[in-house]
């Protein structure tokens, strides 16, 4: 059975290159299906045009993405002005839901002031929607809680809120605009509005989205302009076992929009084919998964004498937190993998000592209590990675009296990263940074390149922060920081 991408490649490779633009939903599609067609060419050629989704933006004629934190600290001026003052610690904690609800409104081409209306009649709700239109059920749901009187005092607070939301919303685009800058969705609706002038499309004949699950009405806007024109060609990575079942939710975009269409290729049956081995196995815990799962790809790998690179395995996971543990064991064993592009840093283990950092500096008068000091010393080096550096006397691990509660059994160090408030944002960064190049990975290790890209990613947000800390406190600055890895 032929891979998604191996069918792309069967579609595509007879397209004149430097007439053909593809664009895949990620970045890694990108990389594989050029793996893929440079080998099926088998001799010197041009390659298609080929982007992510996203980088598409770069080319066309659409205002700069600002980065979350510049959006967060925009969308509070205009806030402040508004509404009543209000503390930014306050603000930070719904301010970046209304950042994406205003980026799903524009992605999905709503009129605000439509949707923050407030609906008092069912009736009315039902005539916006065709019939048996799946959404209006999760809404009308929704707001059958308000057509009931009287309304509990949270309830009025919401609709007096969300009555406001509409001037916000307007208000955030216009400080958005003189500065020519944008949230995603802002610049894809500017883009949907705007294809006549859009002339990055004229030097292709045709335009391919390939497996795209789920079109907004953006992107849709865009085919459609791109349709007119002659130049488009979906293609698609279904399955009859969820675009078929209305109770599947996974195929709730595949039976509506474009598509819908049933002459969009490919609608496979993958999973009414019997498969030849599987086996299911009982596991207490993500770790054991990750033990488990491992030893598995170990064992099939000696049986196999090749390696599970080299036999294109793909190992699925559940949830995105077991990867590290899987990583780590595979690690132990010598299996070799590539997990660079789909693992997420906050999963970083370092990630995890920078919270707690941040957990004591939110407690200044812990350090005046040294059996908590102890404990968050114990807990702060007891990360394995520690063990590359410092001793197990240094870390405390062969101490034995937790009762006298002794911090002069670990490093001086760590006392001094701890509980050693900085003066301001500046220090804390340096202490950030100087705990980051503590650590030296090999090449071959496989959270080299990770780490690499850990490091890389905190300076970045470490550049767009000292654009604002003279306006943000410490405490605030934290809060800044560590939503990035949320």
């Amino acid at each position: 059975m032929k891979s998604f991408l191996e069918k792309v490649v069967a579609a595509t490779i007879d397209l004149p290159p430097r007439k053909t633009l593809i664009l895949f939903p990620t970045q890694r599609a990108c990389q594989e299906y050029r793996k893929i067609i440079a080998t099926a060419k088998q001799q010197a050629d041009w390659l298609p045009a080929i982007l992510p989704i996203r980088d598409l933006l770069l080319n066309l004629k659409a205002p700069l993405l600002a980065d979350d934190l510049t959006l967060l600290l925009e969308l509070y001026e205009v806030h402040r002005e508004l509404f009543k003052e209000e503390e930014f610690e306050k603000f930070i904690s719904y301010g970046q839901q209304l950042i994406d609800d205003f980026n799903e409104i524009d992605r999905q081409a709503i009129n605000p002031d439509l949707l923050f209306e407030e609906i008092n009649d069912l009736k009315s709700l039902e005539a916006r929607f065709s019939p048996g239109e799946e959404d209006f059920e999760y809404i009308r749901s929704f707001w059958s809680e308000f057509v009931r009187t009287p309304l509990t005092p949270l309830q009025d607070q919401f609709l007096h809120y969300w009555k406001q939301l509409p001037v916000l919303y307007h208000e955030f685009r216009k400080r958005l605009e003189s500065k020519n800058l944008s949230y995603e969705g802002m610049a894809w609706r500017k883009v949907a509005d705007t294809m006549a002038e859009q002339d990055y499309f004229s030097k292709y004949s045709t335009v391919i989205f390939a497996g795209f699950y789920a079109l907004n009405k953006t992107e849709e806007k865009v085919m459609e302009a791109l349709k007119k024109q002659g130049k488009l060609m979906l293609l698609r990575d279904a399955d009859t076992f969820y675009t078929d079942n209305k109770m599947h939710e996974a195929g709730m975009f595949f039976r509506k929009g474009m598509l819908a269409d049933s002459s969009i290729p490919w609608l496979e049956d993958y999973f009414s084919i019997p498969k030849e081995v599987y086996s299911v196995k009982g596991c207490s815990g993500r770790f054991a998964i990750a033990r488990e799962m491992a030893s598995s790809l170990h064992h099939r790998q000696q049986q196999r004498e090749v390696s599970v690179e080299q036999e294109s395995l793909v190992v699925v996971l559940a949830d995105e937190s077991l990867l590290f543990p899987l990583l780590h064991f595979c690690g132990r064993l010598g299996i070799t993998t590539n997990p660079s592009m789909g693992f997420s840093l906050k999963h970083h283990p370092l990630i995890r000592l920078m919270h707690l950092i941040k957990t004591v500096r939110q407690f200044e008068d812990s350090s005046e209590n040294s059996a908590l000091k102890y404990k968050q010393l114990q807990e702060f080096c007891a990360e394995p990675l520690f063990k590359r550096i410092f001793t197990e006397e240094e870390l405390g691990l062969n101490s034995k009296a937790y009762a006298a509660a002794d911090v002069s059994n670990f490093h001086d160090y760590f006392s001094q990263l701890l509980f050693k408030q900085p003066v301001d944002s500046r220090e804390e960064q340096s202490n950030i940074l100087a705990l980051l190049d503590k650590f030296r990975f090999r090449e071959e290790e496989w959270i080299q390149q990770i780490h690499f890209q850990l490091v890389h990613a905190i300076k970045q947000v470490f550049t767009i922060l000292e654009l604002h800390e003279t306006e943000i406190s410490l405490n605030v600055w934290w809060q800044l920081f560590w939503n990035q890895w949320n």
